[in-house]
């Protein structure tokens, strides 16, 4: 059975409680009980936040990072001395799977 909410006099059904400032009545009691009165701008400072912190602790050190660079460009010096079929799409693999690791943990 959906959640019903309450806002202004008008009666939603939802399958999920929304997060304004109505109340809901619960399906199994028929009680009312307040939604979160959380002002969405809030809502939005706090995802802001709780995903910058996160994106902080995915930064590799600077260490890290400069094997990633010396991995790269010695990729890049294998490349250019020639190499077959098979060990071009090897290498171009790895090449792709270091940048994108570079892209998404180092500044």
């Amino acid at each position: 059975m959906p959640v019903r909410r309450i806002c202004g006099g008008l009666v939603q059904k939802l399958d999920w409680p929304a997060a304004t400032q109505c109340a809901i009545v619960m399906p199994d009691t028929g009680q009312w009980q307040p939604e979160s009165t959380m002002h969405p701008l809030w809502l939005i400072v706090f995802v802001i936040l709780a995903t910058s912190a996160g994106h902080a602790r995915d930064r590799y050190s600077d260490a890290r990072c400069l094997k990633i660079e010396k991995k790269i460009k010695h990729i890049h010096s294998e490349m250019r001395a020639g190499y077959s079929a098979k060990k071009g799409v090897r290498l171009a693999d790895r090449l792709r799977e270091l940048q994108q690791e570079r892209a998404k943990h180092c500044r």
